[in-house]
């Protein structure tokens, strides 16, 4: 019997687990936690087991919360029996619930991630937390704001922040170039960026005399600076928006072919990217003096075709572009088994491969190979799974 690889879980529930299903189990990654009963501890030892965020042990029905979740005083009100609470994300006890909405209504807190009371509730709280994995912290007036995913820090969002708020980004946070920096000392009273902190450089001083936590990232804007937070692909017309623009980004920059000398020199000048810059070969010598030393400059002769999404390719989708073709590959792309090695040999110069192509023979794939000037992807043959890695994986819970 083949044995299933698990993976990519945010609650794995083994409460219930045999000893025949944990037989079945080859590994087990990347999981938010794993939750076990007192009949099902011994089971844990049998399996092969990383990059857990925490393992726990509830007896008895349990409630599970994911991601960002409130708890309002109504809610406690409206519990009949005591109730377990796993919590995996970041949880908020509303400001006005009092500690006897919570007599008799909770029978244990088990968390990981993040846990915010009132003040006034610390102390009947924390005799209810049986697992802390992550941080416990109080707060006084507004409930702290918890952001899942992008978010730009703006004058107006400050202006919804009635008196000062504890702002925690699971993600990425940009602070806006004209960001009022005393209402921001006066609105946030603790910062944590759990991802990437997009920040100017004039703003550097107030942004770090805030009491914050920064797990990742935090990147400086330099003075003059613009931040492009998406790929951009200029054109003759396009770029005359620009004068003597001064980028940053980590997205792809691509410059089309009618795009002159003269209009790239006074259009931009720098470009300071960790990512790729695509422009016409002519005009490879001038994008070396305008971007900093880490830039990966991919040059084209005749056109460049780029495959952002999933696509198949068969002879008539080629034949027509204009040759020599520089291909770049960001998705995924098939070549089908009508392809000619020999005509992609004549047809493309070079492939810049960020994402998966997919070879349908032997002799494509050599090819494909043997074009390669990039290679921070993958070339698969069809028969390959689509997640090779995992048998079961992307669940929010998953019980076994």
């Amino acid at each position: 019997m083949t044995k299933q690889r698990i993976g990519n879980i945010g609650v794995l529930n083994l409460t219930k687990v045999d000893e025949k299903t944990i037989s079945g189990i080859e590994s087990i990654e990347n999981v938010g936690c794993i939750i076990y009963s007192r009949e099902t501890a011994h089971l844990q030892a049998a399996l092969k087991v990383q990059n857990v965020g925490a393992s726990i042990e509830i007896n008895g029905d349990y409630q599970t919360m994911t991601g960002e979740t409130v708890l309002s005083r109504g809610y406690f009100q409206s519990l009949t029996s005591p109730v377990q609470m796993l919590a995996v994300g970041s949880v908020v006890l509303d400001e006005d619930i009092e500690e006897a909405d919570l007599e008799g209504k909770v029978d244990g807190l088990f968390v990981v991630g993040v846990l915010y009371t009132p003040a006034h509730l610390q102390g009947i709280i924390q005799s209810k937390v049986k697992h802390m994995t992550g941080m416990f912290d109080t707060y006084q007036g507004e409930k702290p704001r918890l952001i899942n995913g992008k978010l730009e820090l703006t004058n107006a969002y400050l202006d919804s922040i009635q008196t000062s708020v504890k702002l925690t980004v699971n993600g990425k946070l940009t602070l806006e170039k004209d960001l009022s920096m005393e209402a921001f000392k006066q609105k946030i009273e603790h910062l944590t960026v759990n991802g990437i902190l997009y920040y100017h450089e004039s703003q550097e001083s107030v942004v770090f005399s805030v009491p914050n936590t920064i797990s990742g990232n935090s990147v400086k804007i330099p003075e003059g600076f613009s931040l492009l937070t998406s790929a951009q692909s200029y054109s003759a017309r396009t770029l005359r928006r620009l004068n003597g623009a001064k980028l940053m980004t980590t997205h792809p920059i691509y410059f089309e072919k009618d795009v002159t000398r003269e209009m790239l020199e006074r259009a931009i000048d720098r470009i300071q990217t960790t990512s790729i810059v695509v422009v016409d070969e002519n005009l490879e010598d001038l994008l070396y003096e305008k971007t900093n030393l880490e830039a990966e400059i991919l040059s084209y002769e005749g056109q460049y075709v780029l495959i952002e999404d999933e696509e198949t390719w068969v002879t008539e989708e080629y034949a027509a572009y204009e040759k020599p073709v520089t291909l770049i590959v960001a998705g995924k792309l098939h070549f089908g088994e009508d392809l000619s090695a020999d005509e992609l040999n004549i047809i493309i110069k070079n492939i810049d491969l960020l994402g998966t192509i997919v070879a349908a023979t032997p002799e494509i794939k050599g090819t494909v190979k043997s074009l390669l000037r990039l290679n921070d992807g993958s070339v698969e043959n069809p028969d390959q799974p689509a997640d090779d890695e995992y048998d079961v994986a992307n669940y929010g819970e998953l019980s076994l």
